[in-house]
């Protein structure tokens, strides 16, 4: 792969805020390379059992999910490998979910 210029990029780093996994963080990132778009999640210390599925919420809406593995997840998607992603915006919730209850949260800002 050459080297790809990054038109926009946000952000957004994912705290667990009500104490119940101190240790779980995790980043998303939404990234445009001229008409290619690119969404990066990833997660760790999670405390669920292997195989459960998280939902990535965007303002509350579900955007895509993942596999909790060994306390692990991620997402790596591209438009240019057929995936559709979504349209985030500047200053939006993002949430990670595991069984309705919110885990890690954090908002969008440009990085």
């Amino acid at each position: 792969m050459g080297i790809r210029i990054v038109k926009s990029e946000l952000e957004a780093k994912l705290i667990n805020t009500d104490g119940s996994m101190p240790d779980a963080k995790g980043k998303l990132e939404r990234k445009s390379y001229g008409s290619n778009e690119r969404l990066k999640v990833k997660v760790r210390n999670l405390l669920c059992p292997d195989g459960t599925t998280a939902s990535v919420l965007a303002d509350l809406s579900e955007i895509s999910n993942f596999q909790i593995i060994n306390g692990k997840g991620k997402i790596d998607i591209e438009s240019k490998d057929g995936f559709s992603i979504p349209q985030l915006i500047l200053g939006q919730n993002i949430e990670i979910a595991i069984n309705g209850q919110v885990a890690l949260s954090g908002v969008l800002v440009n990085d």
